[in-house]
């Protein structure tokens, strides 16, 4: 793997993580009455991919992940790339 593909691909992860922290946060929030519950995946929508080919961008689309699979998915990378996300609050 080349180098823009390396940071393409770190850029992708950037977007889904910061994705995930809106989502989490809005959740959050909700709990402790200071916004709205609503289903957050149809309200909040996940990053757009973009058409060059990247590892995480390819595996979305190889799978057909929707909103629910992509959030599991960036959960399951959170504690290896940035797992100071995880604990928010």
């Amino acid at each position: 793997m080349n180098a823009k593909m390396l940071a393409s691909n770190a850029a992708v992860i950037e977007r889904e993580i910061s994705w995930f922290c809106e989502i989490v946060d809005q959740r959050f929030q909700s709990h402790s009455g200071k916004a709205m519950e609503r289903d957050l995946l149809r309200h909040i929508e996940p990053p757009e991919l973009p058409n060059g080919a990247t590892p995480y961008a390819d595996v979305v689309r190889k799978f057909d992940m929707g909103p629910a699979e992509r959030l599991v998915l960036i959960l399951a990378y959170a504690p290896h790339i940035r797992p100071e996300i995880l604990k928010p609050y």
